[in-house]
């Protein structure tokens, strides 16, 4: 019987371990996606309303702030560099690590 209170409880854990990186990668996803496609000005491209270039923000991760640098042209994203974290290592760095590959490659 103790047992299974000892896996119930690793398995609640587990579960949420899970909900904070997944929360943590979707956080990241959305602040890259503002950070390359927020900024618009005169001369950007009226049908994507990109201004080629770079920007570079800042938004609360999960234990601290993550600096980004995104860059872009008219209609894709060229680049996203994770400049500065904090995250847990083995957890919100693996997130660090892979999204702004991924970003890149689904608006090229």
């Amino acid at each position: 019987m103790r047992g299974g209170l000892v896996r119930g409880i690793a398995l609640m854990r587990e579960e949420k371990v899970v909900k904070k990186t997944a929360a943590l990668l979707l956080s990241l996803l959305l602040m890259l996606s503002l950070a390359a496609c927020g900024q618009t000005g005169e001369e950007g491209d009226a049908a994507s309303g990109m201004t080629p270039g770079k920007y570079t923000a800042e938004y609360r991760g999960y234990k601290d702030n993550v600096k980004v640098e995104t860059e872009v042209d008219t209609g894709s994203i060229l680049a996203v560099n994770v400049v500065d974290h904090k995250e847990t290592l083995g957890m919100g760095s693996k997130a660090v690590e892979i999204m702004p590959e991924r970003i890149v490659a689904a608006h090229r």
